[in-house]
């Protein structure tokens, strides 16, 4: 039950975008419910009653939602390895990658791609501390994989 309550609580913090991925609209609407309630106790049995919910409906899923959502996650962190990788290869120079963010990314825009790479690129030339606009194009490239 404790698993199932620590999935509840991920998904009543998780964004509007990470909730559209699950398939149990009556999971959605209890945690959208969750979200406007204020006080502790009736907070705590609305996570309880999600909990519920997944364990009833969708228990193989739970590890899924945790893995997901937990930050400290390994698809998390494969997640952030792959966009410090393409942030790295596109400021080098490689052709390559932008190709492969294309393809992974069909609706990138390319031409803001484009345009941060060239701003980090002379951003990373001149030495300007902080790198402003490296860390731009990584949450750029961040967003492209939350669509």
């Amino acid at each position: 039950m404790l698993e199932f309550r620590h999935a509840a609580e991920l998904l009543v913090n998780a964004s509007e975008h990470q909730l559209a991925s699950l398939d149990n609209q009556e999971i959605v609407t209890a945690i959208r419910q969750c979200r406007k309630i204020t006080k502790g106790n009736a907070r705590k049995r609305q996570i309880q009653h999600i909990a519920r919910l997944i364990r009833v409906k969708s228990p193989d899923t739970a590890e899924t939602y945790i893995g997901r959502l937990d930050n400290g996650s390994r698809y998390q962190q494969l997640q952030v390895r792959t966009l410090e990788r393409w942030r790295t290869q596109l400021t080098s120079g490689n052709p390559e990658v932008f190709k492969e963010i294309i393809e992974t990314c069909p609706d990138a825009d390319r031409q803001q791609l484009r345009h941060l790479t060239r701003l980090a690129i002379a951003e990373q030339a001149e030495m300007r501390s902080p790198p402003v606009h490296y860390r731009k194009l990584f949450q750029y490239l961040q967003s492209l994989q939350r669509v």
